[in-house]
């Protein structure tokens, strides 16, 4: 009986499980190690620099920090700009501001301080 031999074409033939040779540049170790130090080098740029994580969080919160700040500020200056309509209009109200805060009187009025204890 003779033997077979199969020709094999491009297409039919398996890739090589072998390594490669030891001589070249590169193998699996350098290879793991270029990755490794591609790794920390990313993740160092992602940490530290101009636009780094804990920047952006600092800055997210400082943000945050202005936008309620803001909205205080906003709500004071409607009250004040209420109270600035009513001291133009209202002479009652006019009246009530000026015997609480400057301690006004009317004529023929008689004012009594009282001393917490």
């Amino acid at each position: 009986m003779a033997k077979r031999t199969y020709r094999t074409t491009y297409r039919n033939r398996r890739p090589s499980r072998r390594s490669p040779q030891k001589g070249s540049p590169w193998n699996r170790k350098t290879a793991r190690w270029i990755l490794l130090l591609l790794l920390l080098l990313t993740a160092s740029i992602f940490f530290t620099g101009p636009n780094s994580v804990f920047k952006l969080y600092m800055l997210y919160q400082e943000r945050e920090q202005l936008r309620k700040e803001k909205e205080a500020l906003l709500k004071e200056n409607r009250q004040l700009k209420e109270t600035i309509k009513k001291l133009e209009s209202d002479l009652e109200y006019i009246e009530k501001v000026a015997r609480e805060k400057y301690n006004l009187k009317k004529k023929n009025e008689e004012i009594y301080l009282v001393k917490p204890e």
